[in-house]
């Protein structure tokens, strides 16, 4: 496997969570989406929704990922195993 994240899904775990932080217009949630997708191609099941504030250009927001062998319930972050930040400075905060 060439990507790096996708040779995380065929690890041993059931359910993955990737957590991304961002400002509003970095295209978080956009890469939340395309992780879900690229998983949802895999036959993995898949879940990604965003998580924010006031809805202008600038405020911070993060991405959950969701990313399972099985069917699961759960619609909250639990134990996330990759955090990514789209600008360094405002991982310092979280």
């Amino acid at each position: 496997m060439k990507n790096s994240i996708l040779n995380i899904l065929y690890k041993e775990s059931l359910l993955y969570e990737i957590r991304i932080h961002g400002r509003g217009g970095q295209g978080v949630v956009a890469c939340g989406k395309l992780i879900a997708l690229a998983a949802n191609f895999e036959n993995k099941f898949c879940r990604a929704f965003p998580l924010y504030g006031a809805q202008r250009r600038g405020a911070p927001l993060t991405s959950f990922v969701s990313i399972g062998d099985e069917k699961y319930s759960t619609r909250t972050e639990s134990f996330t195993i990759l955090r990514y930040s789209i600008r360094y400075p405002f991982f310092q905060k979280v």
